[in-house]
């Protein structure tokens, strides 16, 4: 048996071996990344669901000021409907349209905080956070 053929022999050993010992910490760093890509995706989430509660507040200063809430932005409306998902409607055009509708101050802000609560939860700002 020359040299040649006992190296012939054994590269297929090292070859399982190699991927032997790579494939658990190739499975572990891809979970580890899956992990990473899911907190950006929440913390973006989150972001999203902030911005649209602050675009909330030129409606509010309308409402209090005026007496009736300043014209709805368009891409509020969109945005809404884009952040809410099919599995978990949280009814959030239909919430906004409650609070343009309201003639009183006090039920309008009511139904504003009520939208802006609805939108934490769904968004899970407050997870986010921590």
């Amino acid at each position: 048996m020359s040299w040649w053929d006992t190296q012939a022999r054994i590269r297929p050993w090292l070859t399982g071996l190699t991927v032997l010992l790579l494939a658990p910490s190739l499975l572990f760093a891809s979970l580890w990344f899956y992990k990473e890509i899911e907190k950006v995706q929440a913390i973006d989430f989150s972001l999203t669901g902030l911005k649209l509660i602050r675009a909330f507040q030129p409606m509010m200063q309308g409402m209090a000021l005026i007496g009736r809430p300043r014209r709805l932005p368009d891409h509020l409306t969109r945005s809404l409907a884009e952040i809410e998902t099919p599995a978990q409607s949280a009814g959030f055009p239909e919430k906004l349209q409650a609070f343009q509708r309201e003639p009183g101050l006090l039920l309008a802000h009511r139904q504003a905080r009520d939208l802006a609560a609805a939108i934490c939860r769904h968004a899970e700002i407050s997870s986010s956070t921590s």
